[in-house]
């Protein structure tokens, strides 16, 4: 039942069949069998079938918040269990934030994994708006983000200091020039995230204290657009470093230097106001030593 109600609730969430065969490794006609056994179970229909997507029955909503209360119950059961064997497994599902979740978990889980082979690890990449909301409605466990998250529901850790940057193409005079003036970044078209995201806002609050006055603003929503988009020649951008360390090695892009100004912000844990798992509070020490070094 355990294995049906994840289909289910995956189905669910993806809106689409296929998609939940994918993610657990089955076929389509498997997935489809496993809901058609759950609805003679409980003697209903509990979706609305498409060639598009699905929608819940009212039934289906019923056994959807159901669902996610007990699939949370038996791995916050699994978990306990496994502590009485002091063994660090079970479940982690994490979000990250496009800076953090592209740069820095991948390399941190790597770690994670190979000395707790047992725990199943999800990430999710979102803004961070996204991930903290994902914290809010227990979609996952633990998120990293760059930015503030001003909220009461959350409780938002910091963990590591990270260095922003202003970037332009490479070769361009200015980054040239060593180091620049103020009035030289004025009137100048500035590639940025959008909004809702922590880059985007440590730029609008980076171009406001400054009084800066951008020619134009262009948004992307990632920080791949952003790089190739000041490559291309589209405009200057802030983002932090550790997304354009590749982009600098190779001379794709530049950074500048301005006189009296380090520029750097927070990356943060964001969790549930409740008791830490085991888990959790190992994934958590991973990040931390893995940043230290």
């Amino acid at each position: 039942m355990i294995d049906s109600l994840k289909i289910f609730l995956t189905v669910v969430e993806k809106r689409n069949f296929s998609r939940a065969a994918e993610e657990h490794h089955l076929s389509q006609p498997g997935v489809s069998l496993t809901i058609r056994n759950l609805e003679e179970t409980f003697n209903v229909q509990l979706l609305h079938r498409s060639p598009k997507h699905v929608e819940l029955t009212s039934a289906g909503e019923i056994l959807y918040r159901h669902g996610k209360e007990i699939l949370r119950h038996y791995e916050e059961a699994k978990e306990e269990i496994y502590l009485l064997k002091n063994v660090v497994t079970g479940s982690l599902k994490i979000g990250g934030s496009f800076t953090v979740g592209e740069y820095l978990i991948p390399g941190i889980l790597a770690s994670f994994m190979n000395k707790y082979p047992s725990v199943e690890s999800q990430v999710w990449i979102g803004n961070t708006e996204e991930v903290a909301e994902w914290v809010r409605n227990g979609q996952i466990h633990i998120g990293l983000v760059e930015g503030d998250v001003q909220s009461t529901d959350v409780i938002e850790t910091p963990f590591m200091e990270d260095e922003m940057i202003v970037i332009v193409p490479g070769g361009h005079h200015i980054a040239n020039e060593g180091v620049i003036h103020w009035e030289e970044l004025q009137n100048q078209v500035w590639v940025l995230r959008e909004k809702g995201s922590g880059t985007r806002t440590y730029g609008d609050v980076f171009i406001d204290k400054n009084k800066l006055k951008p020619k134009k603003i262009y948004e992307f929503s990632s920080n791949q657009g952003v790089k190739e988009g000041v490559i291309a020649g589209l405009g200057f951008s802030i983002i932090s470093k550790l997304a354009v360390h590749k982009e600098l090695k190779t001379g794709e892009l530049s950074t500048v230097s301005i006189p009296g100004n380090k520029q750097s912000r927070w990356l943060s844990f964001l969790h549930a106001k409740k008791d830490l798992s085991k888990v959790i509070e190992a994934f958590m020490m991973e990040v931390r030593n893995s940043v230290k070094k």
